[in-house]
């Protein structure tokens, strides 16, 4: 589960600095992760977390963000690791065309 959200949140980064530029969303994979240091077995229910992704390397292709999730209540590292992407120029690229 740590890994889906580190790697959502580094969707939502690629996003949002495709949106300050103007250009259109462009799809990506989850092709794993490296460095994963998992501190804590399971996530707290009810405990809010605080996800960040920080760009690694890579601009298309291979794309790499440092990731980490934290205890928002206690600030404690929960998960830490690199989560590694493939991102696509276009839908097109991906097999499917979008308007």
């Amino acid at each position: 589960v740590g890994i889906e959200y580190m790697a959502q949140c580094a969707a939502v980064h690629g996003e949002l600095v495709n949106r300050i530029r103007g250009e259109a969303p462009r799809p990506g994979l989850l092709l794993g992760s490296r460095r994963l240091e998992i501190h804590q077995d399971a996530f707290a229910a009810g405990d809010p977390l605080e996800v960040t992704a920080r760009h690694h390397m890579g601009d298309s292709g291979l794309v790499a963000f440092d990731c980490s999730i934290r205890s928002a209540s206690s600030g404690e590292t929960l998960v830490e690791g690199r989560v590694n992407l493939y991102l696509f120029k276009d839908w097109s690229e991906f097999g499917e065309v979008r308007e």
